[in-house]
């Protein structure tokens, strides 16, 4: 994970099919795309966002998507971008999506970082189109609401992965806050990792401090999931019912006086799964772990 980062990159999905919201992914196309992504390109891409994770997004995305729930997504932290394009391939026409990173990671060519073009090369290998103009690197911190909103307009889904000191954790969460659209989700990476104690703090003192307006709706091993309190209901019934979550059995817990969906993925498994992935064998992987 980087240490966090502001460089916009806004990318945008072309799509000409219009979509009927009856299942949980609207069309088949959107679907394969990011089942194929989860379960075969993601493990290409330096990272770590480990399979349940990859699962609860997807359950949340679709779930937007199928459901009219529109709007951008974002992400400050996205490393390499294993978490970022899958957000990215859940888009529908007009959304985009906005990326934040230091982009310092390995040697410079040109004035371009190892990251920047392996980020770019990424980019177009998944065809997913990135302005060149809306990519400028540097600490989130140095972010306005103002330049998101004017980049993709209110967010659907903003991952937090970004600096781990409780000041940058605190700026990033006030960040996301001021964006987010009211039918919003937000995650915070890392929270509950004893690497990294102070997101945590920092995490439950923007919950604090928002008196009940955002609430936490569900917990893996790595991030904490978080909606506004009146769509805990929503969110918690999307998550349960998900068929992308079905080879997890969810458990539940409570925090900060919210039910909490709390789903592990056992470390056997987890090998299984990328073991298959690795050699070639993802949709099986993804069949197996999802019971499709």
């Amino acid at each position: 994970m980087s240490n966090v980062t502001a460089s916009p990159i806004v990318a945008s999905r072309n799509e000409s099919q219009s979509a009927k919201p009856r299942t949980e992914v609207i069309d088949r196309s959107v679907f394969e795309d990011m089942r194929k992504y989860i379960g075969s390109d993601m493990f290409r891409i330096p990272g770590y966002m480990h399979p349940v994770d990859a699962l609860c997004y997807a359950a949340v995305l679709s779930y937007q998507r199928a459901s009219g729930l529109s709007g951008s997504v974002a992400e400050v932290g996205v490393f390499f971008g294993r978490s970022f394009f899958l957000m990215a391939k859940s888009l529908k026409p007009g959304e985009k999506a906005f990326a934040a990173d230091l982009f310092e990671a390995g040697a410079q060519v040109d004035g371009e970082s190892l990251q920047m073009r392996r980020f770019r090369e990424t980019a177009s290998r998944l065809g997913i189109e990135i302005d060149p103009a809306c990519l400028i690197a540097g600490p989130s911190q140095a972010l306005k609401s103002s330049d998101i909103l004017a980049a993709i307009g209110r967010v659907r889904f903003f991952s937090i992965d970004g600096g781990h000191a409780i000041e940058q954790v605190e700026a990033d969460a006030a960040l996301a806050s001021e964006v987010i659209a009211e039918h919003g989700m937000l995650v915070f990476d890392d929270f509950g990792n004893p690497e990294w104690p102070e997101v945590s703090l920092a995490v439950f003192d923007f919950l604090r401090g928002k008196n009940g307006a955002y609430v936490p709706v569900a917990i893996t091993r790595s991030k904490l999931y978080v909606c506004r309190s009146e769509l805990h209901s929503t969110y918690s019934a999307a998550f349960a019912g998900s068929d992308w979550m079905r080879g997890f059995a969810a458990k539940e817990t409570s925090m900060l006086g919210s039910r909490l969906l709390w789903f592990h993925h056992p470390i056997g498994e987890r090998i299984v799964f990328e073991a298959l992935v690795k050699v070639g064998l993802g949709r099986l992987a993804l069949a197996l772990q999802t019971r499709r």
